[in-house]
């Protein structure tokens, strides 16, 4: 558990919260007679009994109380995943802003939300973001790149998503494991890049240039090509 609580995690305390601690559960609650007034924390909730008013009163150590909250941790946040090598989580509650490239965890691996590239995280969901400087092989593009791959006149496009959900909590499964790939070569983003071979360097030398070799020889460039001296 946490050592600073967050405010959202507190719920209204429960008869199956009192039906758990019966049962030897230990709950972190919190306590207090009226609204207008302080909530007394670090308290432990020992069940519930009727006042003179015929209505529940919640017991604590110190006695019992008109209103009890227990704190609830909800299991996405306590099932943190990994992100990874040379990534690191996004912070949340508060959330940072989202940015293109961050990718986002669907409960069995991560995926690119590069279709929401910026803007508020959803609630429940875990993000990552490369803390790395990120290797050639593994950059992702965006739909209306070109593709990267040597030789090749393609642009990256997204296929045909069906059954998307987006509508009801963006990014869905199958958007977010839909990346851009080439119609042509069919490369996808996050597949290894072929390195570019470099372009020959090519020099001009003027007529009269010369220059020392190491063991001795001279070359002189000539109208006709090259005169190598001793």
């Amino acid at each position: 558990m946490s050592a600073e609580k967050i405010e959202r995690f507190w719920k209204n305390a429960t008869a199956d919260d009192v039906e758990r601690v019966m049962k030897g559960e230990t709950m972190e609650a919190r306590f207090r007679d009226s609204t207008i007034h302080l909530w007394c924390e670090r308290l432990k909730l020992a069940g519930v009994t009727l006042g003179i008013d015929g209505k529940p009163r919640w017991i604590a150590s110190t006695g019992s109380w008109v209103f009890c909250q227990v704190y609830r941790e909800p299991s996405w946040w306590l099932e943190r995943p990994d992100p990874g090598p040379g990534w690191r989580l996004l912070g949340k509650l508060p959330d940072e802003e989202l940015k293109e490239y961050d990718e986002w965890w669907n409960g069995t691996h991560w995926g690119v939300s590069f279709r929401f590239a910026s803007g508020p995280q959803s609630e429940g969901v875990w993000y990552r973001r490369r803390i790395e400087a990120m290797k050639p092989e593994s950059i992702k593009l965006d739909e209306g790149s070109k593709c990267p791959m040597q030789g090749c006149s393609g642009v990256l496009r997204l296929r045909p998503v069906k059954d998307c959900a987006c509508h009801i909590r963006p990014p869905c499964s199958h958007c977010a494991d839909n990346p851009p790939c080439c119609p042509v070569c069919e490369w996808t983003t996050g597949d290894p890049i072929e390195p570019v071979e470099p372009e020959p360097k090519h020099c001009v030398l003027p007529v009269g240039y010369t220059a020392t070799l190491p063991n001795g020889q001279t070359i002189t460039i000539t109208a006709n090509g090259f005169e190598v001296t001793q």
